[in-house]
């Protein structure tokens, strides 16, 4: 293992200390800022498209996916620490903004070291590629949620709700990223996201059963290989 491997590992681990009391982060479209690879391809002449931009790596869509899935999911936590009912479910969101934040520096730091700035003309990502990293679409249906979050009654029931499905969406492209990313430290990230964010789909049932018994059951538990991958359903 490389001295930056061990140090990256060591400065997510610190950032989980109080997140494994309970759960973490959370995860979305592409890219982080700018336009989209999509609208890059579509903006230039047919004939410049391929000349002028580059095909997107795996490890670059995944950080673009990744730190907007992690910001919606930070907007969602900050309106629980002012609506939630319950101190355990407010403790939790604290708990998230602090792993979604120290995560997403990290994931800017590594997308500027290895493909530039922000400020760079986004790469093309082919739609077959695009299709390879499942779950970003939970990043726009949590972000449609955001207004509604804000009236809901019971507010921890709609929470729950609306953040089981987004954790999933982190845990099914981290779980790609395991498999199809190429930087040792995206897997390591992937690796802890799916911990992560199994243990908070966990908690979140449980509470979920014991504060509203009667509520319909709208979501299913997250099951992990001792691998830290999901298990398939």
């Amino acid at each position: 293992m490389t001295r930056s491997l061990l140090t990256f590992l060591t400065v997510l681990a610190a950032c989980d200390t109080e997140a494994d009391r309970a759960d973490v982060p959370s995860v979305v479209d592409m890219p982080a800022t700018g336009p989209g690879p999509t609208e890059v391809a579509t903006s230039l002449p047919r004939d410049k498209v391929e000349e002028a931009t580059e095909r997107m790596p795996f490890d670059h869509a995944f950080l673009n996916a990744m730190i907007e899935h992690h910001k919606a999911g930070e907007d969602a936590a900050k309106i629980a620490l002012e609506r939630a009912q319950h101190p355990e479910l407010k403790k939790m969101a604290q708990e998230m903004i602090t792993a979604d934040e120290a995560h997403i520096a990290k994931m800017k730091e590594l997308r500027s070291g290895w493909y530039g700035s922000d400020g760079l003309p986004a790469a093309v990502m082919p739609t077959d590629e695009k299709a390879a990293l499942p779950g970003t679409e939970t990043t726009k249906d949590l972000a449609k949620e955001l207004d509604e979050l804000k009236k809901a009654e019971p507010f921890d029931l709609a929470f729950i709700d609306a953040m089981i499905p987004h954790h999933q969406g982190a845990i099914d492209m981290a779980t790609a990223a395991g498999e199809k990313a190429t930087q040792p430290e995206t897997k390591a990230l992937a690796s802890i996201i799916v911990r992560d964010e199994s243990r908070g789909i966990d908690q979140m049932k449980q509470w979920r059963d014991a504060w509203y018994p009667t509520a319909q059951a709208t979501t299913e538990r997250a099951e992990t290989t001792t691998e830290g991958t999901a298990a398939p359903r």
